[in-house]
């Protein structure tokens, strides 16, 4: 009971219970602005509550959930990347061209843009650990280069996708509702939130992000730490990527870049208690941000709001999850200095 107790307590106070009433919240006012709720009817069957808008919403989440787990684990070993959106959109070509071109099994060439998903990754942890460019400018150049090879590969339009059995896994859901792709999405944050609460990588993550000097000293391999969560980010990044070509049956040289969901993901890694700096956070919070992001989108939409609004709504909470990132860097550095008095 103690153990319960305590973990319910740190709960309680940490970002992730502070999003959960938001999200509750934001929930009560959709269903109360589109459903007949008001007027005595069912909140059910109709508005938020239907089966179209729900399944559309955890679609939407799919991309951003798989980025968020990849880039939620770089930022807390003390990385970004901020060409995932364009890694997507090279891995989505490459896997519909070759659908398109050759006889290869569809699985095949899955595994194939996962193995190059693996390299780029592996190429980002030299440019920033061998050559010391920062991540930050070395992952935007690296963008560019990934669109222009996607427009390359794609010949700037649109290549369609039609295997049965691949356009098959967007389509399967659970229960009706909920699709396969959202709860592989979900399950990746609990193994991603386990291999850094229960694991010694996990501690390496910390350590890395907090202090890398200060963990080279302890003997921890650093440059090995930042390497692995450099390519599981493009990894997750192809599987969000491949998803959603099943999902849409094609592969589409703007659709994400374009959408940004990249921006989505870090600013619910963020809103989710992730440090800018490193260090800190876990996964399970920019689940529950994720999930507000979208509810609020969701929102917007039902209000009859224009989309420039929607987008508005993302890069101000992005400024946000700066700010109190800022506002919690301050009150550990006070904290510090007055422990050392």
């Amino acid at each position: 009971m103690p153990k319960k107790s305590n973990a319910f307590k740190r709960f309680a106070s940490g970002t992730g219970f502070k999003l959960l009433i938001i999200l509750i919240i934001l929930i009560i006012i959709a269903v109360l602005i589109s459903s007949d709720v008001l007027h005595g009817g069912s909140p059910f069957g109709k508005g938020f509550f239907s089966t179209v808008n729900l399944r559309s919403l955890f679609y939407q989440m799919v991309v951003p959930l798989f980025m968020m787990c990849g880039l939620g684990m770089l930022l807390i070993g003390g990385n970004i990347d901020l060409s995932v959106a364009a890694q997507a959109t090279l891995f989505n070509a490459f896997f519909a061209v070759m659908c398109r071109d050759t006889s290869l099994p569809w699985w095949v060439i899955f595994i194939m843009a996962l193995v190059i998903a693996a390299i780029v990754g592996l190429l980002h942890a030299f440019m920033v650990l061998r050559l010391h460019f920062p991540a930050f400018i070395a992952t935007i150049g690296m963008s560019s280069v990934y669109t222009g090879i996607a427009g390359w590969l794609l010949n700037l339009t649109n290549v369609n996708v039609n295997n049965a059995a691949f356009l098959s896994i967007a389509k399967t859901t659970v229960f009706k509702l909920i699709p396969l792709t959202f709860l592989l999405g979900v399950v990746l944050v609990f193994i991603c939130q386990f291999i850094l609460s229960k694991t010694t990588f996990g501690r390496n993550c910390f350590a890395a992000g907090g202090n890398a000097f200060a963990s080279r000293l302890a003997g921890i391999n650093t440059g090995k730490t930042t390497t692995i969560l450099f390519v599981l980010c493009s990894v997750f990044t192809c599987l969000g990527g491949l998803f959603y070509v099943s999902q849409t049956k094609k592969a589409d040289p703007t659709a994400l870049t374009g959408s940004a969901p990249n921006m989505t993901a870090l600013s619910a890694v963020m809103l989710g208690g992730v440090a800018f700096s490193g260090g800190t956070g876990g996964m399970t919070g920019p689940l529950i941000a994720l999930l507000v992001m979208r509810v609020l989108d969701n929102v917007l939409t039902i209000l009859s709001v224009k989309t420039y609004w929607n987008t508005f709504a993302v890069g101000a909470l992005l400024i946000v999850a700066l700010i109190m990132d800022y506002l919690q860097a301050e009150k550990r550095r006070k904290a510090l200095l007055a422990a050392v008095q």
